[in-house]
């Protein structure tokens, strides 16, 4: 008889557990860690002390009365707008593939994500080769929502990745939309000024978030203080880009780069805003500026952005510009008292001809 899987927070003394169970080429297979990380840097990316991080782990009893290792979860509750979703890292041990222990560990951190944390959305990303998870996840309730293509670097090759979900109270998802690019009109870019965002931009900055942030992505709310807006512009994160676009001397857009690290080092998320009724040279503007720098010098090759899924006209826009539609994530962000869709498009430079 199989022994019911019970959680409990991370100690200190899982380390030598964890540093085992993430140097297995089973555990990286189904990750995105790089292999050999130095044990400072392992720890301190699964202390499990990040805001609405929860570390997780499963255990058994043995007849003895001991107790032993099943595997970590690590659930990432998002932030602000966001909050009803997380992002689910599930690791059990290899031992435990294909075992009821595996289902038991899984059901265990799903009723603490809902009845818990209150989360009515969980995701996890799983490599397009991983039938074994995909098969465990859809026995949960999982569905598939997207395909990120060359999302991860495995052994020498990009890899796919699915992104599935579980959302115990949402509706049957809709049919896949058929999206049209338009046909753009040519629009002169010269009048416009891109370059990167200085401290001194802060002013002019919050007024663009705040008149459209909050209606393109859902990093940005509404009534974001001054104090905040400067300090990612005097500190920004190693890894992120960003520029802002000027014509006739004010300042109409932001856009922004972040970068992903280690075997996701090839790609990176782009946000882009322009004050309403922007003169449509400054979005392409930007666009152009934030592709040539992540394509052309910081050797990115997947570029990516979100799109609210009632949002057609944005979408095409998109589709216009070398970005595919490669999925909807379902109620994954909160606009206006409503949870929306989430359109992920992905542009690949090795798709755009010259």
């Amino acid at each position: 008889m199989t022994s019911r899987v019970t959680l409990r927070g991370q100690r200190s003394d899982d380390w030598d557990y964890l540093t085992a169970l993430f140097a297995r080429p089973e555990v990286i297979a189904i990750t995105d860690e790089l292999p050999y990380l130095a044990d400072d840097v392992f720890r301190e990316r699964y202390t499990g002390t990040t805001p609405g991080g929860h570390n997780l782990i499963g255990e058994i009893s043995l007849p003895s009365g001991r107790k032993r290792f099943v595997g970590l979860a690590r659930l990432n509750v998002s932030p602000q707008r966001q909050r009803h979703a997380g992002r689910l890292l599930f690791v059990p041990h290899p031992d435990y593939y294909g075992t009821e222990t595996e289902d038991n560990f899984l059901v265990q951190v799903l009723q603490f994500a809902a009845e818990w944390l209150g989360l009515q959305r969980v995701e996890v990303t799983v490599c397009a080769e991983e039938t074994r998870a995909h098969a465990l996840y859809a026995q949960h309730g999982f569905a598939s929502e997207a395909t990120m293509r060359r999302y991860v670097f495995l052994q020498g090759a990009y890899r796919d990745a699915h992104v599935l979900a579980w959302l115990p109270n949402a509706p049957a998802p809709s049919a896949a939309p058929v999206i049209s690019p338009p046909k753009l009109p040519s629009v002169d870019t010269a009048s416009v000024t891109v370059r990167a965002a200085e401290a001194d931009d802060t002013d002019a900055v919050a007024e663009v978030l705040a008149a459209g942030g909050a209606l393109v992505s859902p990093r940005y709310v509404p009534y974001r203080s001054r104090a905040s807006v400067r300090q990612a512009l005097e500190n920004p994160g190693e890894n992120q880009r960003v520029l802002v676009a000027e014509l006739d001397g004010a300042l109409a857009g932001v856009a922004e780069l972040r970068l992903h690290e280690g075997r996701r080092a090839h790609s990176a998320d782009l946000t882009l805003i322009t004050a309403p009724n922007a003169d449509p040279a400054v979005r392409e503007a930007l666009l152009e500026a934030a592709l040539d720098l992540g394509e052309n010098w910081l050797q990115i090759t997947r570029t990516v952005t979100h799109v609210y899924a009632d949002q057609d006209a944005q979408a095409g826009w998109w589709l216009a510009h070398g970005f595919a539609l490669e999925g909807t994530l379902q109620q994954a962000a909160y606009r206006a008292g409503q949870k929306v869709g989430l359109h992920i498009m992905a542009r690949l430079r090795e798709e755009i001809t010259p």
